[in-house]
């Protein structure tokens, strides 16, 4: 039996709490806490992306070219995909975290909030990231993969984004 990323609807939900859109399919993505794009009057749809969207979106095709370049299935590609947003997602939002708890501008009470609300993301994109993982140990253990393209997904998994 072959399994898909899509297989892992808990995934979604988790992805989905971290603020990271469905990579199921991009027909099926919806920005997550954004409101819906506007349709213009001539029927052109009007799309604005923040400072940290437009950087994710156009670099992603260089950035994950290396698992593009593969011999992997497209599900385990896709997992792949998933697991790399999920570090990037995981890093900044650490950044964000240590940040905070540099600032001593806030008063103590708001800073803590802000630090309790990111150690809350934090999590959840450590579970999120889990789970990709664990999805991605099934799908490999369920499709037939030679042993050079599972060592490839492997490495793959552990690899940072190519350069």
């Amino acid at each position: 039996m072959s399994s898909r990323i899509s297989d892992f609807p808990a995934l979604d939900a988790y992805s989905a709490q971290a603020g990271l859109a469905s990579s199921a399919s991009p027909a099926d993505a919806k920005p997550v806490g954004h409101p819906a794009p506007a349709l213009q009057a001539d029927n052109r749809i009007n799309v604005s992306l923040s400072p940290a969207g437009l950087s994710l979106s156009s670099p992603s095709k260089a950035r994950d070219q290396d698992i593009e370049d593969s011999d992997l299935p497209t599900a385990v590609k896709e997992a792949l995909k998933r697991i790399r947003e999920l570090r990037a997602a995981l890093q900044e939002k650490l950044r964000e975290l240590n940040k905070a708890m540099a600032d001593h501008t806030l008063p103590d009470d708001q800073r803590r909030q802000r630090i309790d609300r990111l150690q809350v993301e934090v999590s959840t994109l450590i579970s999120a990231l889990a789970m990709a993982n664990n999805a991605l140990v099934k799908l490999l253990n369920d499709s037939k993969l030679s042993s050079e393209q599972k060592m490839t997904a492997g490495l793959l998994s552990m690899a940072g984004p190519a350069r």
